[in-house]
């Protein structure tokens, strides 16, 4: 699901790299970074419905910078910014840290 995601067009359009993945980078990547204690990845649901990914990257003790993405029909309604709003609350329990990047 998540790679599905990733690869969109509509998120495609809008990442950094602009360009989608492979299966083989995803099966590479997911594995460990499930068992990275400095990155978290939550998904956001509205109800019981899976919509989209908030992840959390700290790349210092005191910094970390967080990603969010929507499914297409689920923007527009504010969905996103109550998803980075819980994700920086969950960053700054989770690991105590100072500064998130947007």
């Amino acid at each position: 699901m998540i790679l599905q995601w990733r690869n969109d067009d509509f998120i495609v359009a809008r990442s950094s790299s602009r360009r989608p993945l492979s299966q083989a980078e995803h099966d590479a990547w997911y594995p460990l970074a499930l068992k990275n204690p400095n990155l978290c990845i939550k998904i956001i649901l509205i109800g019981h419905e899976p919509v989209g990914l908030v992840r959390l990257d700290r790349f210092s003790p005191e910094n970390c910078v967080i990603t969010a993405y929507l499914l297409e029909r689920f923007t527009g309604h504010g969905y996103g910014v109550t998803a980075i709003n819980e994700g920086c609350k969950h960053a700054f329990e989770r690991w105590d840290v100072t500064k998130i990047i947007a």
